[in-house]
């Protein structure tokens, strides 16, 4: 038992005020990191870096024979302030989304993940590869992009790569 001026606590009590403080505090830390991690720039940049890894690794799994499979995801709160999308530049070095521009520094069959932030559109050189081959989209070799919840697949033939909008009902 402890004592303390005006009273005392047993250790029961003690306990669970100090469980009752430690509680209260995640919270605090929880509400407050939902609260910053929704706001900036940096979190649109940091998830196409990690979307772009990943969209390596599915590249590398269709270079082994396998089907590579992407996907895009993105809280709903911030579509169209802060979008994510992965753009195939074919033989032309820009890209046009409604009003936003996006430019590729590579060379041509380019293939990248470009993300806007709210205020400007961004393709970082480290985001972006280029194909060894020509890329056939459902049929077409030109210059496409896919945002968030669009899932692909990808297929390397001897001459090209085949990717395809996979169909929801699939």
């Amino acid at each position: 038992m402890w004592r303390v001026k005006k009273g005392s606590l047993e250790t029961n009590e003690m306990i669970g005020l100090i469980i009752g403080v430690a509680v209260f505090i995640i919270l605090i830390m929880v509400f407050k990191g939902a609260i910053f991690s929704s706001l900036g720039s940096g979190n649109v940049e940091e998830s196409s870096d990690a979307y772009f890894k990943t969209f390596e690794k599915e590249v590398a799994k269709a270079n082994e024979g396998n089907i590579g499979e992407f996907i895009m995801w993105q809280r709903m709160d911030d579509k169209g302030e802060r979008d994510v999308f992965l753009i195939y530049f074919g033989d032309k070095y820009t890209f046009n989304i409604g009003d936003r521009r996006f430019v590729s520094m590579n060379n041509k069959n380019s293939i990248c993940v470009c993300f806007w932030d709210g205020e400007e559109d961004a393709c970082k050189k480290e985001n972006c590869a280029s194909f060894d081959r020509p890329v056939n989209y459902d049929g077409d070799y030109g210059q496409w992009a896919i945002s968030t919840g669009d899932k692909i697949h990808i297929i390397r033939e001897e001459e090209e790569y085949k990717i395809s909008k996979v169909v929801k009902d699939e």
